[in-house]
């Protein structure tokens, strides 16, 4: 590797290194993934590869830190470490330097060699054990349409499925909470494909809800992709895109997560290269690291897309905030805004989000917030992707972002919207599932 001809300087300044901070706790099997004690979790992402390997050789060989996860694309890794307890710590010797510091808020990480070759990180974040939330609500009066079926026929997915469109040969990957304990043999999460799911808790495919989670990640799941399943007499409740082959990655095993284990559940869903990603989640601030994982998702024409957040207020929460991702909002029955829906600049679609009718956990129930709006326009997107590679007669090829975008702000309804293609409130309009596959 890289770290090999600079090894004998790394350790001579491991000598030093060790005296500039608390001891670290060594972690153990037996220790959740919150870090125990007096250290904290820090994600340093670099340039290139080969500043990686060196800050990854130290942090392991020389000192026994343990390294969370590494996200080889972006260069990055996650390493539990002593915590900075002062504004910078210095170490220096004849052999080279690691300094790591706080300059204006932010945190900069220097390593230089005996040779003299000095690697900056771009980026050091320290972790945030509660930096995003899920985002459903309690539920709320229904305005306007009051059927169990009506975000089906607001966005039009039934005259879709009636059109041959249910999202066949089309991926979708949900980061999320875990399924109902009984997923695996439940119908109506048939469309579940272990191959593209993981637990980055456990690091294993089971993808079980936790004791101690909501029914979040079951609730979304199904919106998007669950099976045709009978509900009331000769009618079936389904998702959106019913043909879709669907992979969930465990995010949540609480209602919160860390902004690690965000960024390393969308670094294994990234990889797993599916079509379109769903995060019906969001909250803390912009992650230049989680940045540079969606700029690699947009360069292999994945679509992201996030929930706008539930907070009434401006503007949305990240990650539906990167330019990278589609920023859904909610609506009740009656096309108007839900007033708990967040909005500004960044708001590029809108769907229902008001007493959804989906799965919540094993049961049928009904949820509201953004987070019930996304996978509704993730499932809208998997119809039209599907449509595309028919056109073309081609099973892997995926549009253009920027031209999948402009139908799907083009096909919107905007009958709440006056004159205005698009508003502070609004976005671009109500997704339209029949009005997008128009478009091609």
């Amino acid at each position: 590797m890289m770290w090999k001809k600079y090894f004998g300087a790394i350790l001579v300044i491991s000598i030093f290194f060790a005296c500039s901070f608390d001891s670290p706790t060594k972690p153990t099997q037996e220790q959740p993934e919150t870090v125990l004690n007096d250290t904290t979790r820090y994600i340093i992402t670099f340039e290139t590869a080969e500043g990686a390997d060196i800050a990854e050789m130290i942090f392991t060989t020389l000192f026994g830190y343990n390294i969370f996860y590494v996200a080889t694309e972006i260069h990055s890794l996650i390493v539990d470490m002593p915590r900075l307890k002062t504004l910078s710590k210095t170490v220096s010797s004849p052999g080279g330097s690691f300094r790591l510091e706080k300059v204006t808020g932010e945190l900069r990480a220097t390593f230089t060699t005996a040779s003299g070759d000095e690697f900056n990180a771009m980026y050091v974040e320290e972790d945030d054990p509660k930096m995003y939330w899920q985002l459903n609500t309690d539920t709320y009066e229904l305005q306007g349409d009051t059927s169990w079926l009506w975000h089906i026929n607001m966005i039009q997915a039934d005259q879709s499925w009636n059109a041959g469109f249910k999202g066949d040969g089309v991926t979708t990957i949900y980061t999320d909470g875990g399924l109902c304990p009984d997923y695996q043999s439940h119908p109506a999460f048939a469309a579940i494909d272990t191959s593209i799911s993981f637990n980055p808790y456990t690091d294993s495919t089971d993808i079980e809800a936790d004791k101690y989670e909501t029914n979040h990640g079951s609730l979304v799941f199904y919106l998007g992709v669950g099976q045709p399943y009978p509900y009331q007499e000769n009618q079936y409740l389904s998702g959106v895109a019913p043909g879709s082959r669907a992979g969930l990655v465990k995010l949540f095993e609480m209602p919160w997560a860390s902004r690690a284990m965000a960024i390393k559940a969308t670094d294994i869903a990234i990889d797993f290269n599916p079509d379109v990603i769903s995060m019906s989640w969001g909250g803390g601030g912009k992650s230049p690291t989680l940045q540079l994982l969606f700029e690699k998702a947009y360069e292999k024409r994945i679509v992201l897309v996030a929930a706008a957040g539930n907070d009434d207020d401006s503007p949305v929460l990240y990650p539906a905030g990167y330019s990278q991702v589609i920023a859904v909002g909610a609506v009740y029955g009656n096309g108007e805004k839900a007033y708990f829906s967040n909005y500004g600049q960044d708001l590029e679609i809108m769907a229902p989000g008001v007493n959804v009718t989906s799965f919540y956990g094993c049961e049928i129930g009904a949820a509201s917030g953004t987070s019930v709006s996304t996978p509704l326009v993730a499932g809208a997107i998997a119809l039209y992707i599907q449509k595309y590679r028919q056109i073309r007669n081609n099973a892997y090829t995926r549009p253009s972002l920027l031209m999948l975008r402009y139908h799907l702000h083009n096909s919107a309804e905007k009958e709440n919207m006056g004159n205005n293609d698009w508003t502070n409130y609004m976005g671009f309009g109500i997704v339209k599932a029949m009005n997008l596959l128009a478009q091609l």
